[in-house]
């Protein structure tokens, strides 16, 4: 009999179905500002739309991402502002019944002696029971379809900074070059900033502003930003991209460009 055994989904920022028709409902991320020393609790909101029982796994990871695409999910603890040992969760595996909800508690035990301020984060897992389905041919496909919940706890203020890594332009579209910019967070605070670039000719005046979607990056971790330049002329530009955290700061850099 040939197997087949496939899908396995991460929703960070959005809900989907999994085994069973088994959703988390609301946030997946739960940020909470803390003391050291102090301690805090939350909920996770499970919902069974389907009809029959889901059976669900729950545990800890650690969580860290590149301008590169790399996505990580390390042994709990092993970052070093992880907060996953500060975690407790009440269960670990549950049922849930057909059109029914089912609430999964957990608390946060912020030690002592934490070092430094900031940003602190991991994930809980929400993973389903494999299944597995087949049809007359004897193709068999197993099912894991998983969610993870972003803990993030901040601890007094700490600082943000970021650095930018790499400029280049993507001109692969002729009609719509693009800047590609990678940002590292050199902070101790995650940073969520909406980025603008505007473009500066002699002959050309400002052209812009160009704006990218809007990301979150954690400390020591770097987000890739797609600035799309549209109805850009040929010629020689100096770019101005400007990070706005709000609150947080602003960042800028200059660069020189040369579309041809």
């Amino acid at each position: 009999m040939r197997r087949l055994f496939i899908i396995i989904m991460i929703a960070l920022f959005s809900v989907f179905p999994i085994y069973s028709q088994v959703v988390v409902t609301g946030s997946l991320t739960h940020e909470q500002a803390a003391e050291k020393g102090s301690e805090y609790s939350g909920t996770i909101t499970l919902q069974n739309g389907g009809a029959i029982q889901g059976s669900i796994h729950i545990y800890k990871t650690d969580y860290q991402f590149y301008a590169d695409g790399r996505i990580l999910y390390p042994e709990p603890g092993s970052v070093v502002r992880s907060n996953s040992e500060w975690i407790q969760i009440r269960s670990s595996n549950v049922t849930i019944e057909p059109e029914q909800t089912r609430d999964i508690y957990y608390r946060v035990q912020v030690p002592e002696d934490v070092t430094g301020e900031g940003t602190f984060w991991s994930m809980i897992m929400i993973e389903s029971e494999p299944s597995e389905s087949g049809n007359p041919d004897g193709l068999m496909v197993r099912q894991v379809m998983r969610y993870a919940v972003q803990i993030v706890t901040q601890i007094g203020k700490g600082g943000s900074d970021i650095s930018v890594t790499q400029a280049t332009m993507d001109i692969s579209d002729e009609s719509l070059p693009v800047l590609v910019l990678d940002v590292v967070n050199t902070g101790s605070r995650w940073i969520h900033p909406d980025l603008s670039v505007e473009l500066f000719s002699a002959g050309k005046g400002i052209l812009g502003p160009f704006k990218a979607d809007r990301k979150r990056i954690y400390p020591d971790t770097s987000i890739r930003f797609l600035v799309p330049l549209t109805d850009i002329p040929e010629g020689e530009y100096q770019a101005m991209a400007v990070f706005d955290s709000g609150e947080d700061g602003i960042f800028a850099a200059q660069y020189g460009l040369e579309l041809r």
